[in-house]
């Protein structure tokens, strides 16, 4: 029984640590310190008598092993936590005020539809959905869960689930490439109107590279600016030059050819949606349902 438990424990650990990128962010998640976590996931591939994760001094990664042993301890535990959801459901019907806060457009396009299916499920749960760009303190202002698109690694003192990967695309419509003609190196770009983001932390600087390889600086220049992600895609559409957006907000764009993807090879790095909530041994059924839901919704397996 004791190695059943200490088998749990490892998969906890390895799940934890592929979803939050490193030791010492699981280890953040889970209360734990990174000693004992590596200590976790190293006598989990001395019970398994393999591999499953490469460790360096800068970063980790999964053996093929270990990708295979992550599904399947992810399916684990996710049968694990709806048979306690099962259990709760006999107990007790998820219900009373549930606060959300998501980034815009995210918010707008992928956690809206998540959170009415939810509600269609759980009538008794009210939901409270704070749409904003900024970063919300999640105690200070009473936040049930808060979902984030980041690159960065969630922060320390909060559970992290992952929900899904957020690729980006450089796009223009079919006018302004007929007009400007398509760009078909980096280099290039700099003779184009670049559509350019005001609120982000250089908004004329755009981070594009080969898949799997680094990304590299690249200067832009344009004659329009926005503060918003919607904006840009609105801008785009009309013709105002290249945009560098989320690829769910333009998918259906693409598709029906009123945006075309520019260097597809080159592409901008991609972030990771995550699911953010206060550690707590009794986490609130509403929280565990909807946490559980939008895992599904997302789909981030």
């Amino acid at each position: 029984m004791d190695g059943r438990r200490d088998t749990i424990a490892g998969m906890e650990a390895l799940v934890a640590l592929v979803d939050a990128g490193s030791f010492s962010a699981a280890a953040r998640a889970l209360g734990l310190t990174p000693s004992a976590m590596s200590k976790l996931v190293a006598r989990l591939e001395q019970r398994l008598g393999t591999q499953l994760v490469e460790r360096t001094t800068r970063r980790m990664r999964l053996t093929e092993a270990g990708h295979g042993y992550y599904r399947r301890a992810r399916g684990v535990l996710d049968a694990m936590d709806e048979a306690e959801l099962e259990l709760d459901g006999m107990r007790a019907t998820p219900r009373g005020l549930l606060r959300v806060t998501a980034p815009v457009p995210f918010g707008l396009t992928r956690v809206l539809p998540a959170l009415t299916t939810f509600r269609a499920q759980h009538p008794e749960v009210q939901v409270e959905l704070d749409l904003t760009d900024r970063v919300v303190d999640l105690v200070e202002e009473g936040i049930d869960v808060a979902v984030r698109v980041t690159e960065a690694a969630p922060p320390p003192g909060v559970v992290a689930r992952r929900l899904c990967v957020v690729d980006r695309v450089l796009c223009a419509s079919p006018a302004y490439l007929r007009a400007r003609g398509t760009p078909r190196t980096v280099a290039q770009l700099a003779s184009h109107d670049c559509l350019v983001l005001t609120s982000a932390a250089t908004p004329r600087v755009w981070h594009l590279g080969s898949k799997g390889g680094a990304p590299k600086a690249v200067q832009v220049r344009g004659s329009v600016a926005l503060n918003s992600v919607l904006g840009l895609r609105l801008a785009a559409l009309a013709g105002l030059g290249i945009a560098e957006l989320v690829r769910y907000l333009v998918a259906d764009d693409l598709a029906a050819g009123q945006l075309v993807a520019v260097l597809p090879k080159q592409v901008p790095p991609s972030r990771t949606a995550f699911a953010l909530f206060q550690p707590s041994p009794w986490k609130p059924l509403k929280v565990r349902a909807f946490v559980r839901h939008l895992e599904a919704t997302l789909g981030h397996r």
